[in-house]
């Protein structure tokens, strides 16, 4: 298709010093498969060549090295999805009115100055559009009218983060329309590893194969003749408009067709056009293609993997390819998880090993060896009085959206193979919808709203994500599986001692967190952070740190969902997860307080440092902290205004985007 990512040039003389680039925020369209047509995408492109591509504008910098971007806003003054006005809340709607260009730029995993991170009211608009520019109240960052300066410092060592849109109450939309790309850090250790062998060097990729997932959905006019898009075009981006309602059908397989609710409703009515809860979509794409096909040789690969989702997570498994139109034989008849749900597993033979050396914050202490052999997802079986109940307990290389992983597949042993990357992660996570687990053979669930049956070899189909094939020949010399493990046994430890921060310590009592669930004034199912009185992004600040403070948080995740929470500024240390005290029927006793005995240490693949962590159903999750912020930015003027608080503006928030926005994000204070 003549597609792929555009990595930037920086402008090393402008600013001597520093990495400098223009880029800005536009319209394009792009062709991702010949089945599909042309679709319409939101996007970040150089300011010169204007070379748009989905995923495109990815930087590659150095540690030590600061970057400035500078981005102009270029997109129009109506949105390619649909847009639910309720989304805004009152205190907001008269400082954003009618402007769907709103746009701004969060550096995810990033250390920078309040000014520079993306905060949700430090939007600004295309000034070309009719209405002029306009900002938010917390945009401290202009350059020129419709353009903004965001200066990084890079003092982080080698690491995958990502840019994407940060804007008040349509994130989760500009992200889905293709506002996000991919920021790789590197440092000197990095490159002694490279040149010792550890780490591979294969040709055309000295610092790992990117493979950014998402999951979408293209328009089709005859499933939707409704969609509230104006000019939507077939093949288009398709996102959810409409709350399905009760009834909620039974999640196991249908015996009647008892309804296509998937949301129950309470004590009000959903706009026409309306948010939802979790987005699910029917075609995985990595890097922008659907389905695509990487040719490697027998040798080691670096794989550079982001789950850029935006509610589905990924459990990720390599499988030998059979010679089915897909590569994938599930084993017969059914396995059934504790909630009644359908599970079938692949029949085909195990790939390769996973060597897993990084996570979100960079190196791990030790290496993590993974799909050896592949496990699919399994579930926890306890007693409906435990809170637990539903949790899985079985997965290989598991992802939630905003998570990253950084890992090494020695292909060699399957020469002239192909192979899967396999994916059965329910969703939602963790105890799933039928309705939005895709795979051919699947059973038809159109009496409750799901698809028909879906055709081997064709979509929809989540579980297949890309296929490897193998090469015959291309090999090189170099260590294999197990002296590759050695070494990075040994210099892993040595690398995180020299370049990560020691763990960080307190002896304050540690905050209580608490995840909720409630419904807004549509009666719609929305996710919070703290009990309603307190929740919210626009509610009064409760989450106020001081410089330089270290804290242990202790978030008790009270609903059904388990949430990647994700902290703007710091890096944060998993201590433990552990079950919460309940009463014979699950609920939770108050106060509130871990259950003896339940206490589990982070998986050995979140042992470094994590900027976003899954928080399961019926856990209490404990966290550690240092608040250190960089100096030289005012306080905010949002915050001064709205509450007469003097201090930097950060957030913390679930990334699954459509909870992010309803209203599952709290401000996070520096002071």
């Amino acid at each position: 298709m003549g597609n792929y990512m555009p990595v930037l040039s920086p402008n090393t003389t402008a600013f001597p010093g520093t990495d400098y680039y223009e880029i800005i925020a536009g319209p394009f369209t792009q062709a991702v498969h010949p089945a599909v047509g042309s679709t319409r995408f939101w996007g970040y492109a150089d300011a010169k060549t204007r070379d748009s591509r989905y995923l495109g504008g990815v930087i590659v910098s150095t540690k030590g090295r600061p970057v400035k971007l500078k981005v102009t806003n270029l997109l129009p003054a109506s949105h390619i999805l649909p847009i639910d006005p309720s989304t805004i809340e009152p205190p907001m709607a008269g400082e954003i009115g009618d402007r769907v260009d709103r746009i701004t730029v969060h550096l995810h995993g990033g250390v920078v100055r309040w000014t520079s991170d993306g905060t949700p009211a430090s939007w600004f608009s295309n000034a070309r559009n009719p209405h002029g520019f306009t900002h938010g109240s917390s945009f401290l960052n202009g350059s020129d009218p419709g353009s903004a300066i965001y200066d990084y410092p890079n003092d982080q060592s080698a690491r995958l983060v990502w840019y994407h849109d940060h804007a008040y109450g349509i994130t989760r939309l500009n992200a889905y329309a293709g506002l996000a790309s991919a920021f790789l850090i590197t440092d000197d250790a990095e490159a002694q590893m490279i040149k010792d062998g550890l780490l591979p060097d294969v040709p055309g990729y000295p610092l790992g194969v990117p493979l950014i997932i998402q999951d979408k959905t293209f328009f089709d006019r005859a499933t939707d003749p409704s969609y509230p898009v104006t000019g939507a075009q077939q093949g288009d981006l398709w996102y959810p408009h409409v709350y399905e309602g009760p009834p909620i059908p039974s999640m196991k397989l249908p015996t009647s067709c008892d309804g296509t609710g998937r949301w129950q409703i309470s004590g009000g009515q959903p706009p026409s056009l309306s948010l939802v809860p979790e987005a699910f979509f029917d075609t995985n794409l990595v890097n922008g293609a659907p389905y695509p096909v990487l040719q490697v040789s027998p040798r080691r690969y670096r794989f550079r993997v982001l789950n850029g989702a935006q509610a589905r997570f990924y459990n990720l498994q390599l499988y030998v390819a059979d010679r089915s139109a897909d590569g994938i034989t599930l084993q017969p008849g059914y396995a059934v998880d504790n909630n009644g749900n359908p599970i079938q597993v692949p029949a085909n033979p195990a790939g390769p090993a996973m060597i897993q050396i990084g996570e979100d914050s960079g190196f791990l202490p030790a290496p993590v060896v993974l799909n050896s052999p592949p496990q699919p997802i399994g579930y926890l079986s306890t007693a409906e009085s435990d809170p637990r109940n539903g949790n899985v307990n079985r997965y290989t290389l598991l992802l939630a959206p905003s998570e990253r992983a950084d890992i090494i597949v020695d292909f060699r042993g399957f020469e002239g193979s192909s192979l899967i990357l396999y994916n059965d992660a329910p969703a939602p996570f963790p105890r799933g919808d039928i309705r939005n687990d895709y795979y051919p053979g699947a059973p038809n669930l159109t009496c409750i709203g799901g698809t028909a049956t879906p055709v081997r070899g064709e979509g929809p189909d989540t579980r297949t994500v890309m296929r490897f094939d193998v090469g015959r020949s291309g090999g090189v010399r170099e260590p294999d599986f197990n002296s590759t493990l050695a070494g990075l046994h040994a210099a892993l430890p040595r690398v995180y001692a020299a370049t990560m921060p020691p763990a960080p310590a307190s002896k304050a009592a540690p905050k209580i967190k608490t995840l909720e669930e409630d419904v807004d004034s549509h009666g719609r199912l929305m996710q919070l952070m703290g009990s309603p009185d307190v929740s919210g992004y626009l509610s009064t600040p409760v989450d106020i740190v001081s410089q330089g403070e270290t804290q242990v948080w202790q978030i008790y995740n009270l609903t059904g969902d388990t949430h990647p929470m994700h902290l703007h500024l710091v890096n944060v240390h998993v201590l433990r997860r552990e079950a919460w005290q309940a009463d014979s029927s699950g609920k939770p006793l108050r106060p509130l307080r871990p259950a003896a005995g339940t206490a589990r240490p982070p998986d050995p693949n979140e042992a470094g440092w994590k900027d976003t962590v899954r928080m399961n159903p019926g856990e209490v999750t404990t966290i550690v902290a240092t608040f250190d912020m960089l100096s030289g930015a005012p306080p905010s003027p949002r915050l001064q205004a709205s509450y007469g608080i003097r201090g930097a503006e950060y957030v913390w928030h679930c990334h699954i985007l459509e909870h992010e926005e309803h209203d599952m994000m709290h401000a996070l204070v520096v002071v």
